[in-house]
């Protein structure tokens, strides 16, 4: 029987859950990361002597510079952090460095630069998406913007609306093997006239990071 190589699947999947809770003008709020790396296993053939059944298809992500600003002694602060922080594995990072108990109001703005790194033996394909997983408050979701940049492709949308970039049968690009890509994602809080309606409201959407071994 001749041998076949299947197509494997690894799916990168960095759940933000956000809660913000309104009081008076401000809202008390929390951004919570985690993220879950499940690689895709090594090629699949009926044929013992084929010649790819070493090869394997495996890949790193991390995030290597985020930006943004803060609520501090009433006024906005920009900040910067260089460190690199790795989202392979299960994590209680922050995608977007939020530390327990910060305030977020309307105007904060987080942008995190991510590195997706092929560490195996063929070449890749990825795409990406980000969608609504939980908490469908519309009020809280059509006021969070959420941005992803690929090279020259960027698309934007409320997190009510989510974004898909690429599929399967038209990914975003291919990874080589020992090589990066390096894209960013964004999340804004919206000045809005009915920033109130969002009170008390919860929202989860993750970002997906699909790969899979390039033919």
């Amino acid at each position: 029987m001749a041998g076949y190589r299947g197509r494997s699947l690894l799916t990168i999947v960095v759940a933000i859950i956000l809660l913000l809770l309104i009081s008076i003008s401000f809202f008390d709020g929390r951004l919570s990361g985690g993220c879950t790396f499940i690689p895709p296993s090594s090629s699949d053939s009926s044929d013992s002597s084929s010649p790819d059944e070493h090869l394997k298809g495996d890949a790193k992500l991390e995030r290597i510079f985020l930006k943004g600003n803060r609520l501090q002694g009433g006024s906005m602060v920009d900040f910067t952090n260089e460190e690199v922080v790795d989202f392979t594995g299960p994590t209680d990072e922050n995608l977007f460095g939020i530390y327990d108990g910060e305030v977020i109001v309307p105007g904060n703005k987080y942008e995190a630069t991510m590195r997706l790194t092929n560490t195996g033996d063929l070449t890749l394909d990825y795409w990406m998406e980000v969608r609504m997983v939980g908490g469908i408050y519309l009020a809280l979701a059509d006021q969070l913007k959420v941005t992803v940049k690929v090279g020259d492709k960027e698309v934007s949308a409320p997190v009510s609306v989510g974004i898909p970039l690429g599929d399967e049968r038209n990914p975003i690009g291919k990874v080589l093997v020992d090589q990066s890509v390096t894209f960013t994602v964004t999340v804004e809080f919206i000045d809005h006239v009915d920033n109130n309606l969002a009170q008390g409201q919860t929202v989860e959407f993750d970002l997906f990071v699909f790969t899979v071994e390039s033919v």
